[in-house]
């Protein structure tokens, strides 16, 4: 990545889901829609963010380059789902995506979370390369897991400790 840009993560704002959605589609085969987003989004532990390229440090964002939705449950961060633009890979967006959620493991009040976990296609090998590349082991093979394609799925897990 270039020196003189950074890399800024924020939540997710409304304004922001056309963006989301055209990175959606251009990352997977079959896509949330708006409604997918709108209905996780609803819910009341589920979380949004992005990330953008600041070419201008402290300066105002060039565009989303990825996101991440995921859900806080007692002790695990569980990804609901994660895309960089395909022309944005290899240049740390989503190694920095990764890094907020490290630093959100720990202790938060009286809960403490030390996993995160994330379920991927058996098909999806960029992305299960990408997590193990961090320290995710894969957990359970979930057979038939996605109802479109009838596809296992992976449980990926990575535990602090």
């Amino acid at each position: 990545m270039n020196a003189t840009r950074e890399i800024y993560i924020r939540w997710l704002i409304r304004s922001d889901l056309s963006r989301v959605l055209e990175i959606e589609r251009d990352c997977f085969d079959n896509p949330w829609d708006a409604d997918d987003f709108n209905a996780c989004l609803r819910q009341r532990n589920c979380i949004g963010q992005v990330a953008e390229i600041r070419s201008v440090p402290g300066g105002l964002p060039d565009r989303v380059l990825g996101f991440m939705i995921y859900e806080l449950e007692k002790e695990t961060i569980r990804v609901r789902n994660f895309a960089v633009d395909s022309q944005a890979r290899r240049t740390g967006v989503g190694t920095a995506l990764v890094g907020r959620l490290f630093r959100k493991l720990g202790r938060f009040g009286e809960v403490r979370r030390s996993r995160i976990a994330v379920i991927l296609r058996e098909s999806n090998l960029d992305a299960q390369s990408f997590y193990r590349h961090f320290g995710f082991k894969a957990v359970k093979v979930l057979r038939a897991f996605y109802q479109d394609t009838g596809e296992d799925g992976y449980e990926l897990v990575y535990r602090s400790n």
